[in-house]
């Protein structure tokens, strides 16, 4: 565990499939590392196929249909109240629950600032530091809505609780090694 954190998930940070378009897999890869966690293996080819997707990756609206296809049991977040503060105590719950959230989050300074998000994260942890997350690029950062440069959560709206996984055809539980 981070020594930085309160509390993180023992949820390692993949990276993006070799074969992901050059937009990347981001989403599919937070999806990935989520259902790993809760014991099933599914390919990133197989959660952007899941999510019927008519671009190269998934966007924010198509998730839900591949967390759907997937028999990923989830809950969107929907703010009573917005802000950072608001947003990171539901985050905090869900991890105390032992529950990942997948997030977006701008990376700034923003090629599209027309865009609510840039890229998707899995929440993994909290600290003072702010959110521990999976980046997708090999690596777990600590993000707030504070920085000027890099992942933010500066306007931050966009989480998934995943709460568990009922397995269709197309998965499989994750088998477990001893060494």
């Amino acid at each position: 565990m981070d020594p930085n954190a309160s509390f993180a998930l023992p949820i390692a940070d993949r990276p993006q499939a070799p074969e992901s378009p050059p937009s990347g897999w981001c989403g599919e890869t937070a999806i990935q590392e989520a259902m790993l966690y809760f014991g099933v293996d599914v390919s990133q080819k197989a959660i952007h196929a899941a999510g019927n997707s008519k671009h190269p990756d998934l966007y924010s609206d198509e998730i839900p249909t591949a967390l759907r296809t997937l028999g990923v049991k989830f809950a969107t977040y929907a703010p009573k109240r917005r802000g950072f503060a608001a947003y990171a105590k539901w985050v905090s719950e869900a991890i105390d629950e032992g529950n990942p959230v997948l997030a977006g989050v701008k990376i700034l300074p923003t090629e599209h600032p027309s865009w609510g998000l840039d890229h998707f994260v899995l929440v993994v942890g909290y600290g003072p530091k702010g959110l521990l997350v999976n980046t997708t690029w090999g690596r777990q950062e600590w993000v707030d809505d504070k920085i000027a440069t890099g992942i933010s959560f500066k306007g931050a709206f966009y989480a998934i609780r995943i709460r568990g996984v009922h397995p269709r055809p197309m998965t499989r539980r994750a088998q477990c090694s001893s060494r």
